[in-house]
């Protein structure tokens, strides 16, 4: 069953209440609080009027015709607000639709979507001892500060123009080369990797060395350098090997959304 992200429409408002309620963070083991906690002025603001502020948008993840996911932004005195020009987001999914990596997809597009409306940041606030602290973390979000139950995160969209990255390193022979490239691709750490045989003048250990090496240049996400740095020195190639990244700052956009397609967001 394939999952459509769309921007949500005013005929989708009606939701809003549900997706409040179901994003509404229960720390294991205690039990569902009343739907009518919804309706605390508190936690009712962020879908109170929505539509009627400029800043209200979101998005939603429309399955077979269910919504099962909405994300959306509102510039409200809330729990994660750090100014009036940093729109604060909230993200529900339908428990049933959770670990599809549809959290990320609606992020994405939320991102964009925000990017094309001149905002320079997002904000958030979630509780210390959510999971989902993990997830905001991958997605960019720096912890600006913080409270006795609440982290408040920030993420500055300026970002998003390198959300992708091609990342260089050179090994030995091609039997490595053919090792490393397999082995992030099945892990989804890179969409594409491509070898090429050189010839290699450098130093090292006061002597001048010639060898031949082969190349590899690995197109995936740029939040996934450090896993790809840690996969490629598992496989012992030199002492001090080269991996370097170098932003894609433009490209082709159905390449780019096929490097997204193709490579772990979780």
């Amino acid at each position: 069953m394939s999952t459509v992200i769309q921007e949500i429409i005013p005929a989708d408002y009606q939701c809003l209440e549900d997706f409040l309620y179901h994003a509404i963070f229960i720390p294991p083991g205690a039990e569902l609080p009343s739907r009518e906690v919804i309706y605390d002025p508190a936690v009712f603001i962020y879908i109170d009027g929505f539509g009627d502020k400029p800043a209200d948008c979101g998005v939603v993840a429309d399955k077979n015709g269910e919504i099962v996911g909405v994300a959306w932004v509102r510039i409200i005195p809330a729990f994660g607000h750090i100014g009036d020009e940093t729109p604060e987001l909230a993200i529900s999914i339908l428990p049933e639709h959770r670990g599809q990596n549809i959290g990320t997809m609606l992020m994405t597009r939320l991102f964009e979507l925000l990017c094309e409306r001149g905002y320079k940041q997002t904000s958030l606030a979630v509780q210390q001892e959510n999971a989902a602290v993990r997830f905001y973390e991958r997605l960019g979000y720096k912890t600006i500060r913080e409270n006795d139950e609440e982290f408040i995160m920030a993420k500055d969209l300026m970002d998003m123009k390198n959300e992708y990255s091609m990342i260089i390193t050179t090994v030995a022979d091609k039997e490595a080369a053919k090792k490393i490239a397999r082995m992030l691709v099945e892990k989804q750490l890179a969409a594409c990797v491509q070898m090429l045989p050189i010839e290699s003048v450098y130093g090292w250990q006061d002597e001048i060395c010639e060898e031949h090496e082969v190349t590899l240049f690995i197109k995936s996400k740029t939040m996934l350098f450090d896993e790809i740095v840690t996969a490629v020195k598992e496989v012992r190639i030199y002492e001090v090997p080269e991996i370097i990244q170098i932003p894609i700052t433009n490209g082709l956009p159905e390449y780019l959304q096929w490097i997204n397609d193709n490579t772990r967001s979780e």
